[in-house]
């Protein structure tokens, strides 16, 4: 990831699909797009307008490069100013994955290979600690991670805003396939 901010400063485009909006309000101003290469988050500077299978086209002139807890990310975006909407309605399918392929660390190519992508993960079930309790707390509207493992024992963290409008919703027991 960038060690330091960068701030493109000319007229470069990035088309991608919109994979992941602020609907449900586990996102708040910021969505994630995709194009034959990957993932990218991007933070807005105001929330609303993109959904999920949009095709747009970013203008990259004024967006900040960074990142965050290791995540890349396209930082202040303008809708306005920096973003074509060039159709909506798209499908956008989930990469299906292997916990094994999710969690691969050993070279940095392989640690970002999924980042802000749409993934599902097959055969998966929740600690035994979280079945039965919310996916957040919508009373206090606090975010809650959860673990997820599959049968080997692998496992990835799955977080929740407590502003989604799934929050209160109770985490299934049983194996079964996820998507996020």
């Amino acid at each position: 990831p960038p060690r330091k901010v960068s701030k493109f400063t000319t007229d470069v485009n990035v088309p991608g699909i919109v994979t992941a909006d602020e609907i449900s309000g586990n996102l708040y101003k910021s969505v994630y797009i995709k194009d034959a290469t990957g993932g990218m988050k991007l933070n807005l500077t105001y929330g609303g307008g993109l959904y999920v299978g949009d095709s747009i086209r970013v203008n990259l002139r004024g967006v900040k490069l960074n990142s965050y807890g290791n995540q890349i990310q396209l930082d202040s975006i303008d809708l306005e100013k920096s973003v074509h909407k060039i159709s909506s309605g798209t499908l956008v399918i989930p990469k299906k994955v292997t916990m094994n392929q999710l969690t691969t660390t050993n070279t940095l190519v392989s640690q970002l290979y999924f980042q802000s992508e749409l993934v599902e993960l097959d055969s998966v079930e929740f600690a035994i600690g979280s079945k039965g309790t919310p996916f957040a707390d919508a009373v206090n509207k606090a975010s809650i991670s959860h673990l997820l493992y599959n049968s080997f024992g692998s496992k990835v963290i799955v977080r929740t805003s407590g502003y989604s409008n799934f929050a209160a919703s109770i985490v299934p027991c049983g194996k079964g396939k996820i998507v996020a």
